[in-house]
Parts: structure tokens; C-alpha cells; sequence
């Protein structure tokens, strides 16, 4: 696994060893990241980002990379969140970076609105809009933010009010949609 473009393009990332996690490819990461830039416009530069059911860390320190100012990494599982922790490390970017050990449908009102949103939890659990409508609770997301959601192709969760889908596409068994949350 590596950081495709940016401050730290090229940089390997620690990958999990065993089956706990489903870590995004190098191959859709890039993907999805080019749709973010090119297709929707989506400017990084200092962006406050989430990435819920963070694995590997991959998908926010991706967009650290290209530009974002702050990543708030959340799993419930201690040994992603070691690995987060790990793969912060190795891009010395602890000061951009805040980890909770905790469970994304319960997460805290955060110091600034998150601009851009991860949400990848694991397939057929139902997370994606309890964790929604915890950040929408918490007034957590900024207006015109961008999340990213994705989740087996064959769920189809209802788009909630106050969203705009930008873009659904699905890749093998996944589907990521883009949505923008208007305030």
C-alpha cells in the first residue's frame, strides 16, 4: 500500500496483516481520488477531513497528503487503530492527525466542521447513516461537505435529506457513492 500523489506520494503505508481489515486498493484509491479532483472539483487544501471505520488510515492520510489540514481517524478496533497510528508515524504527521479509539456512530462534536468525510464501514452492518445522523446531530458537517461512502454493491441505502449523490459507481463487489451535504 502506498500514498499516490501529494507531500507524500510514493510513501508505503503499513498493510494489516490477517483479515480484520479490507483496506481500499492502491488501484481505487486512486481512482476515487481523481474522481474527488477532476470530476467534482474537490480542492484538498485545508480541508478538515474525517475517515470513520479507518482500516489502514489510508483514505485520510491520502488526502493529508494532497493538501488536507487536519485528519480525525476513528475505529472501535484497537489493532486498525494501532496500525492508523503506526502509518501516522511513518509520515511523521502527528500533529495534523487526532485518532479515536471509539465507535463512529458515537463519535464527539469536533473542533471544526469536516469538509470531507470517509465512510467505509465493514459490508451488510448498517453504519453509514446512524453514523450520518450522529455527525448531522452534532452539527459536525460543513455546508457543501463531501462524503464518501462505500458499501457492498448489492446495498442500497436510502439517501437522506439535506444530500445531494454527485456520483454512485461500483467496482467488483463495491459501490462508493459521493454525496454533498447542503445545509
Amino acid at each position: 500500500m502506498r500514498l499516490i500523489a501529494g507531500k507524500y506520494k510514493g510513501r508505503r503505508l503499513q498493510a494489516p496483516s490477517g483479515k480484520h481489515i479490507r483496506p481500499t486498493t492502491d488501484r481505487m484509491r486512486e481512482t476515487l481520488f481523481n474522481l474527488l479532483q477532476n470530476s467534482i472539483g474537490l480542492e484538498f487544501d485545508g480541508l478538515e477531513v474525517l475517515d470513520a471505520f479507518a482500516g489502514t488510515g489510508a483514505l485520510g492520510l491520502e488526502a493529508l497528503s494532497r493538501g488536507a489540514a487536519h485528519v480525525t481517524f476513528a475505529d472501535k478496533d484497537r489493532r486498525s487503530l494501532l496500525l492508523v497510528k503506526e502509518n501516522i508515524a511513518l509520515l511523521k504527521a502527528e500533529e495534523q492527525c487526532r485518532c479515536l479509539g471509539m465507535d463512529a456512530i458515537r463519535l464527539p462534536v469536533p473542533d471544526h466542521p469536516y469538509g470531507l468525510v470517509f465512510l467505509d464501514p465493514p459490508y451488510h452492518k448498517n453504519l453509514i447513516w446512524p453514523t450520518i445522523d450522529n455527525l448531522l446531530t452534532k452539527d459536525a458537517l460543513a455546508d457543501g461537505c463531501v462524503l464518501v461512502t462505500e458499501c457492498a454493491g448489492d446495498e442500497q441505502p436510502d439517501l437522506p435529506e439535506g444530500f445531494e449523490e454527485l456520483m454512485s459507481r461500483t467496482y467488483g463487489d463495491s459501490k462508493i457513492t459521493v454525496l454533498k451535504f447542503i445545509k
